[in-house]
């Protein structure tokens, strides 16, 4: 269950604002199974709004939502404000490959701890987003509440058979709260810089109520319908929703240059030149150019590339039509291509020639799965048809950037979301061990899904760097267990850890109780041990 955002505009009282709209697709119409979700959307952010108190400020704030009625079961509308995601907010600046590829390594051991403890689904970069905090210089990273709150409610509704919410579940729904906090903290202070990583992030003021109101395409928004049984707060009248759906044009004419502020060259070819730089949203963005007689080829290949859900394919934003030139806009990555990525190997890391030409067979070997056993494609792709973006797990996604013509368009439109989707599959094709490598002082490695040969490949990286994991553990992971946001910012020696820990249940399963518990090694220990050793 993975809910793609998209941008919308909310008219609330007059006033215009930016907002988030999630779209998660639940295959039921039973009655039982949706008064469960709304109960419980309605009890953990409306009532607990309604009664003072508020939600962490890591949470994405949920404003409205709805259900829309489908073919196959229903569809639940999420609304939160506007963000911009950790995934472009360290895209831009000075910073480089290897300082992304650590942040993120670090970042990915904080949330996948968290996710041990069954309080969250599989947490991206698309889960994570950067607010500007008006109170504060210092941006606030914050988590999507579809993150914590749904798989806790559909995990529920299957084991109470879809009648009720027991009372545990909202209390773990607290406790995921404070769980939210620990994220929140760390992230705090790694930006902040009180933590030895301030090198390796560039740090940018991210202002998103400048961001423009008409990003929503006035000529492919439709409005969004909800039934008669919305449930907004109290504090929104009328809502009007727009979403890009599939029925949005796939080109139009204009200037291709209205997408992005700032462009760059990075590759020249006789046919092709493929620019790199930030639209309006501040999303990076590749735009392929080709010749006008090829926009046949390029619409064929954005519909097929639009009908993909898959981390390793790039999404399509837009097919821009000039006099002479058609220009696929397509979702850059913040470690740019894959041949610009070995180029950099080579000379920073001291790639040896046998070991890219190595590389290199390998690459061939999957374009000619895609190309002869699937049949999807019918030219080559080079390199620079692969992009990198790294990811909280550390291990850099690969992306296909495009298809280079698809031939198939057609049937992969019949069949359930194409052929496409398994690149994945397609890399663990390439060798019996479901990853490749090259590592040298610096390594990349082909992820896909299989998630024991991605923990072991973990530990392949080459890009290490000593940390003084005692002063990391001290302040952010054990003090965000405590429920009280001044003991989270403000951490001493000795924290008191009573209750908290015990609601957690950490305390009964060490023996150590619910008093009084100051911070030691063996408490250290103990929080390792909750955090499922995410940290080591």
């Amino acid at each position: 269950m993975r809910a793609t955002p998209v941008f919308l505009r909310i008219d609330t009282d007059q006033e215009r604002a930016s907002h988030l709209l999630y779209e998660i697709p639940i295959a039921t119409t039973d009655l039982g199974s949706l008064c469960v979700i709304i109960e419980g959307i309605q009890r953990v952010f409306f009532s607990v709004q309604r009664s003072g108190t508020t939600l962490p400020s890591q949470f994405l704030r949920l404003e409205a939502f709805g259900i829309t009625e489908t073919e196959k079961g229903v569809t639940i509308c999420l609304i939160t404000p506007r963000a911009t995601v950790l995934n472009n907010y360290i895209s831009g600046g000075s910073v480089g490959i290897d300082e992304i590829m650590f942040f993120s390594n670090d970042i990915g051991r904080i949330v996948s701890g968290i996710s041990s403890l069954g309080m969250t689904g599989v947490v991206l970069y698309e889960d994570l987003y950067v607010r500007k905090d008006p109170s504060s210089h210092v941006p606030t990273l914050c988590v999507s509440p579809v993150v914590f709150i749904l798989p806790l409610l559909l995990q529920q509704m299957a084991l109470t058979g879809t009648q009720s919410i027991a009372p545990e579940v909202y209390n773990g729904i607290a406790d995921s709260r404070i769980l939210s906090w620990s994220i929140g903290v760390v992230m705090y202070r790694i930006i902040k810089g009180n933590l030895p990583y301030k090198k390796y992030i560039g740090w940018q003021a991210v202002d998103v109520s400048d961001i423009p109101n008409d990003l929503v395409r006035d000529a492919v928004g439709r409005l969004l319908e909800i039934s008669d049984r919305r449930v907004f707060p109290e504090n929104i009248n009328e809502v009007e929703l727009f979403r890009i759906s599939n029925g949005w044009k796939m080109f139009r004419s204009g200037d291709v240059r209205r997408y992005v502020k700032s462009i760059e060259i990075s590759q020249s070819k006789e046919k092709e030149q493929i620019y790199g730089g930030q639209n309006a949203e501040g999303l990076n963005v590749v735009i392929w150019e080709a010749k006008s007689t090829e926009l046949i080829n390029i619409v064929k290949e954005a519909r097929v590339l639009r009908l993909c859900e898959s981390i390793h394919i790039s999404n399509v934003i837009d097919v821009c039509v000039d006099n002479d030139k058609v220009y696929l806009v397509t979702e850059g990555s913040n470690c740019g291509t894959l041949e610009n990525y070995v180029e950099y190997r080579r000379k920073t890391s001291g790639l040896s020639k046998d070991e890219i030409e190595y590389f290199s067979r390998e690459i061939i070997k999957a374009v000619k799965y895609l190309r002869f056993e699937k049949g999807v494609i019918v030219q080559d792709l080079r390199l620079s048809d692969f992009l990198l973006t790294a990811n909280p797990g550390g291990i850099p996604f690969v992306k296909m950037a495009r298809c280079r013509s698809c031939r198939n368009a057609r049937e992969c439109e019949g069949r359930e979301r194409s052929d496409l989707k398994v690149l994945g599959e397609v890399l663990r094709e390439i060798t019996g061990e479901n990853k490749m490598e090259i590592t040298n002082n610096g390594g990349i490695v082909f992820e896909n899904k299989v998630v024991e040969g991605l923990r072991e490949v973990v530990q392949l990286i080459a890009i290490k760097e000593e940390v003084d994991w005692d002063y990391f553990l001290k302040d952010p992971f054990v003090g965000a267990l405590t429920a009280a946001p001044d003991i989270l910012l403000g951490c001493e020696e000795k924290i008191d850890t009573s209750g908290c820990l015990g609601s957690l249940g950490i305390g009964n399963q060490c023996g150590l109780g619910c008093t009084k518990n100051t911070i030691d090694v063996e408490m250290k220990n103990v929080v390792f041990n909750a955090l499922g050793r995410a940290i080591y």
